[in-house]
């Protein structure tokens, strides 16, 4: 999904605002996509979805700069993202294996 353009324009914004005024500034958009899906989570309308692909892309860019202040690679995260996937499945499967109605 994101190429090493991406990856050049997380380190020139890093380079011209700083890590801690960047770390300030994710912590900001992911605030403004937490407030969205709060508020008008019930109302799907497509502004809605507009507005969450709008703070979606935000946070992306902002995650970016953070996955490039502290050095972390794509096979890293990808690494975590499937074993929290799995662990999730298996805890569906033992809700499904106990599930009593």
């Amino acid at each position: 999904m994101l190429t090493p353009l991406h990856n050049q324009t997380a380190d020139r914004i890093l380079a011209h605002y700083g890590t801690e005024n960047q770390k300030i500034q994710a912590v900001q958009e992911l605030s403004e996509l937490i407030l969205l899906l709060t508020r008008r989570a019930d109302q799907i309308t497509s502004q809605f979805c507009e507005d969450v692909t709008s703070e979606l892309a935000d946070c992306y860019i902002m995650l970016r700069q953070v996955q490039t202040m502290y050095g972390i690679t794509d096979a890293a995260i990808t690494e975590q993202i499937d074993r929290k996937e799995l662990r999730q499945l298996e805890r569906i499967d033992r809700e499904i294996l106990h599930y009593d109605p």
